[in-house]
């Protein structure tokens, strides 16, 4: 839904509100809220019409809650960002609505693995690489540090170390790196993207 009416997006809110017949003449009357509700009404309705499944905020936020539920009961911390979880449309109506909850990331944990032969394999490193008179096993590891807020930039991070796990690439969140031991680093890797409204 927000792809079509955020002004850095497709921009259609007022385009909808105009085949809506809706009056725009003030901010009081709502008319973007109106839209924004009549575009998730149909764009529901396209999905359950082309028979695909699609879960609605209210649906999804009760699904939520649930799973909340049962973690806490199991007397684990459920990780998540309100920012995600708690809907752009009708958030105040929902049940996560001023849900306490931490965004942090559970170790171990799954992570995406690309088939290995999509990965492809065509970086040079041996020009990065050294490797001791007394080991030729031995070789400089590679650090791969990532920031990611909805997991794209980790991601690619994890894609690029199986793509170098010959160099013993090592990779961890920035916010878990010793910034005092950069300096020891050999080769390093940052992974990073534009956050939240890519400010």
């Amino acid at each position: 839904m927000r792809d079509f009416l955020e002004d850095w997006r497709y921009d259609k809110t007022e385009e909808i509100a105009k085949l809506l017949k809706l009056d725009t003449s003030s901010e009081q009357t709502l008319w973007r809220d109106r839209v924004a509700l009549e575009l998730n009404i149909a764009i529901l309705y396209s999905f359950q019409k082309a028979k695909v499944s699609m879960v609605d905020h209210q649906t999804a936020s009760r699904q939520f809650m649930a799973h909340d539920l049962r973690e806490k009961k199991a007397g684990r911390e459920c990780p998540g960002d309100a920012g995600w979880i708690v809907p752009p449309a009708g958030g105040s109506t929902c049940p996560v609505w001023h849900h306490q909850m931490r965004d942090f990331y559970l170790d171990p944990a799954y992570h995406h693995a690309a088939d290995r032969w999509a990965v492809e394999d065509g970086m040079d490193l041996e020009k990065f690489i050294t490797t001791t008179d007394e080991d030729d096993a031995k070789q400089d590891r590679i650090l791969i540090l990532y920031a990611s807020e909805t997991g794209t930039a980790e991601g690619f991070a994890r894609k690029a170390a199986r793509q170098l796990q010959r160099y013993k690439a090592k990779v961890m969140a920035l916010d878990e790196y010793n910034a005092d031991t950069l300096a020891s680093e050999k080769l390093l890797l940052i992974v990073t993207s534009s956050f939240s409204l890519a400010i």
